[in-house]
């Protein structure tokens, strides 16, 4: 016992040594590791100065595994990914640390950012809008102005109604078809129940049109400088110009003169109109006759319709769809949740079709999932590629995606559209998709083929 108690206080202080130094060897790699992520983060940068953005990635990306949380290593890998063309990987590296219900800043304005990079509009007008409920700083406002103006760009250059066509030709509005109420915006054949138009002729349009809608009988036009004017039946109210008529007039009224208007849609009876500031406003059956605001929604960010349908999305991914067919319509109450986390979407005689955050389709007229697809448990599909806009007849579906590139997925499967120009909108008109290309001209797709379509 005494030979144990002489050597027990050496082997304690020997234990104690070896502990000593396990500890300092641990606080050693990790010193060592965090300077080791340091000097990826600086490789990265260097390459990415030098636009070696896959020698950059590699370096983010050995940092990020020394140090998950680092800020500095994300936002380099993310913008190597970026200048790549990956926006859906440089998305990633950055919502992997971000908070969905107390969202960063400044990984927020990052990801708007990319989403826009990546002509994602729908995307980053949602998380810009994040940002204004977290700062309601005026930067985030403009810019989320911004986004909605160049999102809202292209042309509608085609539209029917239920008796009558407008298009934009050589820069003037022609239109076609019966002139009962005036919706060919001519005094020719004005109430004549018989008399029909067969051949586009101009419409007299007094200003320079950028697009034109269909409603019924009443024909819409949104100018160059963002004002709505309206031509045929408004026996509710739906021009939004304080009366209502049942009488035929000739002549467009201009509803309008704020510049403010980015889009219109409508139903018999019924009008809806976006603002820049993501305001809605309505007119018509159910509502009053003077444009009012609707107060269901505090932003929306899209607007379409088809028939007596119409389709609101909001700013938050809700996508919402009411009926109004001029003899029943049940106010705010009639509008109902068709989808959640949409990001973009478009309306036609089959119904409607959506594309979410997750860059999934869903429709509500049912979509089978080609080859390289995977169905989700939602219901709907995802894709083999980075779509960023959707539009569909219900047989033939056009996929916008993130490089520019256009494909058209039917029954034969998936294939490419053909280089044809840069996409600006694309929609359903007068039973057919319908591609507005960057130089205002305007694609038809016909037998599986996208084919000019003139007016």
């Amino acid at each position: 016992m005494e030979q144990f108690k002489r050597y027990r206080l050496p082997m304690l202080f020997c234990v104690i040594l070896v502990l000593l130094a396990l500890i300092a060897g641990i606080a050693i790699n990790l010193v060592s590791g965090i300077g080791s992520a340091a000097e990826h983060i600086s490789m990265g940068q260097r390459y990415l100065n030098d636009l070696n953005y896959s020698e950059a990635i590699l370096e983010f990306t050995n940092a990020i595994e020394m140090n998950p949380s680092s800020r500095e290593a994300r936002q380099g890998l993310s913008t190597a990914y970026m200048a790549t063309g990956n926006y859906s990987f440089a998305a990633d590296v950055l919502e992997d640390v971000q908070d969905p219900y107390q969202p960063d800043e400044e990984i927020s304005a990052s990801l708007a950012n990319i989403y826009y990079q990546a002509k994602n509009y729908g995307k980053a007008i949602q998380i810009v809008s994040q940002l204004i409920d977290l700062t309601d700083d005026d930067q985030y406002y403009e810019q989320r102005e911004n986004l909605m103006r160049e999102w809202h760009s292209g042309a509608r250059t085609w539209a029917a109604g239920t008796d009558q066509e407008l298009s934009i030709s050589n820069g003037n509005v022609t239109s076609r078809g019966h002139n009962t109420l005036g919706q060919l915006g001519t005094s020719n054949g004005l109430g004549d129940s018989e008399y029909e138009q067969t051949e586009f002729a101009s419409a007299q349009f007094p200003g320079t049109p950028h697009s034109v809608y269909c409603a019924g009988r009443t024909s819409y036009v949104l100018d160059g400088s963002g004002n709505l004017w309206a031509a045929g039946e408004n026996r509710w109210g739906q021009m939004g110009d304080s009366y209502a008529t049942t009488l035929p007039e000739s002549g467009w009224i201009q509803l309008t003169t704020t510049g403010d208007v980015l889009d219109a849609a409508g139903a018999p009876g019924r009008m809806l109109v976006l603002r820049a500031d993501c305001s809605l406003w309505e007119a018509g059956y159910g509502s009053s006759q003077t444009m009012s605001r609707v107060s269901s929604f505090d932003s929306v960010m899209k607007i379409d319709s088809y028939g007596q349908t119409l389709y609101v999305l909001t700013t938050d991914g809700s996508l919402y769809a009411s009926r109004s067919n001029g003899y029943s319509y049940y106010g705010d109450a009639g509008w109902m949740l068709v989808a959640d986390e949409v990001t973009d979407f478009q309306a036609s005689d089959a119904g409607v079709i959506w594309l979410t955050s997750g860059n999934s389709i869903g429709s509500n007229f049912g979509m089978s999932a080609p080859e390289g697809w995977t169905p989700q448990e939602d219901g709907t599909v995802l894709p083999d590629l980075e779509v960023v806009s959707v539009a569909s007849d219900g047989s033939d579906t056009l996929l916008l995606c993130s490089d520019g590139s256009l494909y058209i997925y039917s029954a034969g499967g998936v294939t490419s559209a053909g280089n044809n120009g840069k996409v600006t909108d694309m929609y359903y008109a007068d039973s057919m998709l319908c591609v507005t290309l960057e130089d205002g001209s305007t694609l038809g797709l016909q037998n599986g083929q996208l084919q000019p379509i003139t007016g």
